[in-house]
């Protein structure tokens, strides 16, 4: 009975290790397989997440390329609108008379540069910039004028409206330049304080011409220094000019 009992335990006992091998296996792979569920479920995260990330920066580079087109485009219009076109140079004598109150009368001569520069062509007009240095002669033929000639010299930016096309261009112009005078005094009663002047200006005119080599337009001129030095009476000056250009 020893024998048999002894044979029968030889023989349960590598059947006990398998099945202890066959459980520890399946545990095993009970844990391995745990493992790699978590691996997946954080690796399907991450490829959420980048995807979300890369949805995201799409998204702002659509709302970028947007926005950049829109800024350019607004810049473009105001560029257009407000960017002056420049054509050729082109210089130009004037010569005008103009008489003001108190018997003062002058005869003015102008140099005139015209840089050819265009702003907002505005129904048939445009906007341009003209520079003007004047020199003019005054005579006071009044009785008691202290000094009866009287010479006047400076330089004015003029503002002009004009007619982009056409034999015949109107223009309406205005300016605001400074002036030196040679003497300030023109009746023992009346003088004009200070030899530094403003002139400010508004005219109406024309450019004609095959070539556009004349023009003709009438002036009023207000010339004051601005309170600067008192008494500031002032002059005003009507006026009617000639133009040749270059």
């Amino acid at each position: 009975m020893q024998t048999t009992e002894l044979a029968c335990s030889d023989v349960l006992k590598p059947v006990q290790m398998a099945l202890t091998s066959a459980s520890s296996r399946a545990g095993t792979g009970k844990r391995r397989h745990g493992k790699s569920a978590v691996q997946v479920e954080r690796a399907g995260y991450r490829r959420v997440v980048k995807c979300r990330s890369l949805s995201g920066m799409f998204m702002t580079a659509r709302k970028s390329v947007w926005a950049g087109s829109l800024l350019r485009g607004l810049c473009a219009a105001i560029f257009a609108a407000g960017t002056a076109s420049a054509q050729a140079d082109q210089f130009g004598i004037q010569i005008g008379p103009g008489v003001a109150d108190h018997d003062v009368k002058k005869l003015d001569f102008g140099l005139v540069w015209d840089p050819g520069l265009q702003w907002w062509h505005i129904v048939g007009f445009h906007f341009t910039l003209i520079g003007e240095f004047h020199g003019a002669y005054w005579h006071l033929s009044e009785t008691a004028a202290t000094q009866p000639t009287i010479w006047e010299f400076g330089m004015t930016p003029v503002f002009r409206i004009i007619k982009d096309t056409g034999w015949i261009r109107p223009y309406f112009e205005a300016g605001v330049g400074v002036r030196m005078l040679t003497h300030v005094e023109l009746t023992p009663d009346r003088t004009l304080s200070s030899a530094f002047q403003f002139a400010d200006m508004v005219g109406v005119g024309a450019q004609f011409g095959a070539h556009q080599n004349y023009q003709a337009g009438v002036r009023f001129q207000h010339i004051s220094n601005a309170d600067i030095k008192t008494p500031n009476p002032g002059l005003n000056f009507t006026s009617v000019y000639v133009q040749y250009n270059f």
